[in-house]
C-alpha cells in the first residue's frame, strides 16, 4: 500500500470564445482537465461550487451583465449555468472524467464596445477527488471576446452629371466595393 496522496491537478490552459462567431448559433469550446491521482486512483472531477465562480477583465460598469441584465451563476448538477433573468447566457458542464463543454449562448456586455477583442474572463472552480476522498481544486478560465463592429476602409467612385447630381453605392461594413 502506497502513501495517501492528494491529487495534483495540471492547471488547465485558458480557453477563448469570440462573440463574433455567433452567426451559426452558440459558440463553445471543449477540453479535458487532467490530474495525477497517484496510488489513490481512479479519481473524479466535478464543479467546485457556484460560489467559486468569478469574473474579471473588461465587464461593462464592472458588473457581469447581458443586455443590461445581471448574470447570476448557479450550479445545476455538474453544470454551471449563467442566466440573465430567464435567458441562459452560458453553461459549463464538467464531466466526472475531467471533460468539459462550455457554451456561450448570448452576448456579455463589455466595457469597450469598439474593441472586437475586448475580453472578459469567466473563472470556474473545479475539484478533483481521488478514490479515498482527498481533493484538490483549480480554476478553469474562459476568455470571452467582444463582438465589436468591424468596418472596412472602403472607397467608391462617383460619377457626377453636368447638373451636379450623381449616385454612389457601396457598403462599408461588408467591403462590397474595393474594401479592405
Amino acid at each position: 500500500v502506497g502513501p495517501d496522496d492528494v491529487p495534483e491537478i495540471i492547471n488547465p490552459a485558458a480557453r477563448t470564445v469570440d462573440e463574433t462567431d455567433f452567426g451559426n448559433g452558440a459558440v463553445g469550446v471543449i477540453g479535458t482537465i487532467q490530474a495525477n491521482f497517484f496510488s489513490d486512483s481512479p479519481g473524479t472531477f466535478a464543479p467546485q461550487a457556484a460560489s467559486s465562480f468569478s469574473f474579471g477583465g473588461s465587464a461593462k460598469n464592472g458588473a457581469l451583465t447581458s443586455n443590461g441584465v445581471p448574470i447570476v451563476v448557479t450550479l445545476v448538477g455538474d453544470t454551471y449555468v449563467g442566466k440573465a433573468g430567464n435567458n441562459t447566457v452560458f453553461t459549463l458542464k464538467i464531466s466526472a472524467n475531467g471533460g468539459y463543454d462550455f457554451d456561450l449562448l448570448d452576448t456579455i456586455d463589455h466595457a469597450n464596445t469598439s474593441d472586437p477583442n475586448d475580453s472578459i474572463q469567466l473563472r470556474f472552480g473545479v475539484r478533483a477527488t481521488d478514490a479515498d476522498g482527498d481533493s484538490a481544486t483549480t480554476t478553469l478560465t474562459i476568455n470571452v471576446l467582444d463582438d465589436g463592429v468591424n468596418a472596412n476602409n472602403d472607397q467608391n467612385n462617383v460619377t457626377v452629371a453636368a447638373n451636379g447630381t450623381g449616385l454612389a453605392s457601396g457598403n462599408v461594413i461588408t467591403g462590397q466595393h474595393s474594401g479592405a
